[in-house]
Order: structure tokens, then C-alpha cells, then sequence
């Protein structure tokens, strides 16, 4: 259940219901940085192609669901960790969006993020190291818009 997430199409209206909910409330730039979220998708393709790594097979492990792309880096790890932990930082400066909402959906963001990766092993999609590289290269994608999206909002020093 936790990797339905990440299914491409579940991805998509999970972005535009977040894009119309911060759009609703006039938060117009987070809106914007949501609709970017799935950037991730295509640089993980990317990656993907590169590496070139198969998936698990049955002969060292039980696999639960059959997947039939390359296998590093994980791209659900990858978006999670980007759409959730933007949502989650995003969450903190919208102070229109009722305190109950953004906990709950602060709280269910931290819980996917952190046991996305443990979905994705225990259904013998991905090798360990493939949910280390999809938090890595998720990592790296999600500092690079907070960089852009906190910079405002950050006292300036002389």
C-alpha cells in the first residue's frame, strides 16, 4: 500500500490536488514548486539509463511484484523524498492552511518518506542500495529547491 504512492498516475493527482489546494489558498509560488516535483521522475530516468542495473531476481530473493525497468536508483524513493519533504518544509510557511491539516499531512509525509524504502526491498523490487541512492539523488534534488524556495524567506546577513 505504501508503494501506491508512487505509481505514475496516483504521482500526478497527488500534484495537482497539492498545486490546486496552494493555489486555492493563494500560496501561487508553492504551487509552482509542487508542479516541478516531478522533474525528479525524469532525472532518476536518467539515472537509470546510465547505471543500468537489473532488478532483484527470484534467485536470491521473493519478489512480490514484478517490475521490469532498471533497478538503481529507486524512483519512488526518489520522489518521496522530494514531493513529501518539499510538502513538509512547504507546509511549515502556509499559515492559511489550517494548523490540524498541515500536521496531519506533515506527519503522513515523514511516515512515507521513511518506510518507502523498506516497501520497496520487502517487495524484492530494489536492492538496499537502490533506496540509499534513490534518498541520495532525492536528497540532492529536494536541497536544490529548498535552496531557491527558503532563500527568501531567510534573514539576510551583510
Amino acid at each position: 500500500m505504501i508503494s501506491l504512492f508512487g505509481k505514475p498516475l496516483i504521482t500526478a493527482v497527488m500534484v495537482g490536488i497539492f498545486s490546486l489546494l496552494f493555489w486555492f489558498y493563494k500560496y501561487y509560488r508553492e504551487t509552482i514548486y509542487i508542479l516541478l516535483t516531478p522533474l525528479s521522475v525524469a532525472v532518476n530516468s536518467l539515472v537509470k539509463i546510465v547505471v543500468n542495473r537489473p532488478r532483484p531476481s527470484a534467485n536470491f530473493v521473493r519478489i512480490l511484484v514484478s517490475e521490469t525497468d532498471q533497478s538503481f536508483p529507486s524512483g519512488h524513493v526518489n520522489f518521496y523524498t522530494v514531493f513529501f519533504g518539499l510538502l513538509f518544509v512547504i507546509l511549515f510557511f502556509t499559515p492559511k492552511i489550517p494548523k490540524a491539516i498541515r500536521f496531519v499531512i506533515q506527519a503522513i509525509s515523514i511516515f512515507l518518506i521513511v518506510s518507502i524504502s523498506f516497501s520497496r526491498v520487502y517487495l524484492g523490487v530494489h536492492w538496499v542500495t537502490d533506496t540509499i541512492g534513490g534518498y541520495l539523488i532525492g536528497g540532492i534534488i529536494l536541497s536544490f529547491f529548498l535552496y531557491f524556495y527558503l532563500k527568501p524567506k531567510l534573514p539576510q546577513t551583510l
